[in-house]
């Protein structure tokens, strides 16, 4: 992670804004995975396809975000298409952790964290809640970069060097949304 400076106190107003809209996102994401369990849990069919019915999903999910990304507001490149899939699977798969990493710093696109927002915690609810295994906290940090990082990019447009960039924010944005998710905010801190 780099290191972050503070340029003034009143950077701590835009940080409390980044705290609200990540209690809205940790609330969203834990209430969207509950309510994927309930709905997996409610389908009358065999246990066992239930787990590949969440993987089917999760596929379409991959395959197709990346293709409207590349159509709209991201270069081919950018939006992950092109390169082989074996060195590189769709954001929104696995841990994340490169992705979190391109948000610290402060060089993933901010048309792709926005998705992110929005499609991670439905690739994480089609997961774990079709009964295949997973966790919630390396979802959470990815959650909170990819919002805290976007933030960070819309306050560097509004006031172009006022902050250390969407980085700061990212990081941010990761602990305060593992708080919220987790109910653990000390946690979060350490």
């Amino acid at each position: 992670i780099p290191r972050y400076v503070m340029h003034s106190p009143a950077e701590i107003g835009l940080y409390i804004a980044l705290g609200a809209l990540s209690a809205v996102a940790a609330v969203g994401f834990i209430r969207s995975l509950y309510a994927f369990e309930d709905r997996f849990d409610r389908w009358r069919f065999p246990l066992a396809l239930k787990p590949a019915v969440g993987g089917l999903l999760l596929g379409v999910v991959g395959f197709f975000y990346p293709l409207a990304l590349a159509a709209g507001a991201l270069s081919p490149a950018e939006a992950g298409l092109g390169r082989p899939l074996v060195e590189h699977l769709p954001h929104v798969y696995g841990s994340g952790f490169a992705t979190i990493e391109q948000a610290l710093r402060g060089e993933a696109p901010v048309a792709l964290l926005i998705a992110l927002v929005l499609l991670k915690p439905v690739a994480t609810s089609l997961t774990l809640g079709s009964g295949n295994s997973g966790g919630v906290f390396a979802p959470s940090l990815f959650l909170g970069s990819a919002l805290g990082g976007s933030f960070g990019h819309l306050v560097a447009r509004l006031a172009p060097g006022a902050t250390d960039g969407p980085g700061a924010f990212a990081a941010v944005g990761m602990a305060a949304v593992f708080a919220g998710a987790a109910r653990a905010p000390l946690t979060a801190f350490m």
